[in-house]
């Protein structure tokens, strides 16, 4: 079940804007996007990649996951595989610079793990 509080406006660069309840932020750091808008009870979990598990997951329960592209220890790939290996069907952001061809990048990721939501988020941070 989806836990969506509300559906928002934009966050300045035209991405509609969701309210999550439960967030798990993986190795974005400090970066976390401004696109995120949390609400009333929302929970925000940061951790580094080697640290997400079945307990874990369990624990956190997110209905949202959000990692970047790219980073130098692992990708957005290996994290979609991995949460759908845990059986995850969430929404995944993946917060990345402009592309100049999001539309494949985005077909590419989905089609890692199709029960998984995922959406790509360019930002020029």
């Amino acid at each position: 079940m989806r836990e969506d509080i509300r559906l928002g406006g934009n966050d300045g660069v035209g991405n509609v804007v969701r309210v999550f309840r439960k967030i798990l932020i993986v190795d974005v750091g400090n970066g976390a996007p401004g696109a995120i808008e949390t609400g009333p009870g929302s929970t925000i979990t940061s951790i580094p990649h080697q640290a997400l598990n079945a307990a874990l997951l369990a624990q956190v329960q997110p209905n949202l996951v959000v990692c970047g592209l790219f980073s130098p220890t692992f990708d957005a790939i290996l994290l979609i595989e991995r949460l759908a290996e845990l059986g995850y069907q969430g929404q995944v952001q993946v917060i990345c610079p402009p592309l100049p061809d999001a539309r494949m990048i985005r077909s590419e990721l989905h089609a890692i793990a199709t029960e998984i939501d995922v959406q790509l988020i360019e930002t020029e941070d």
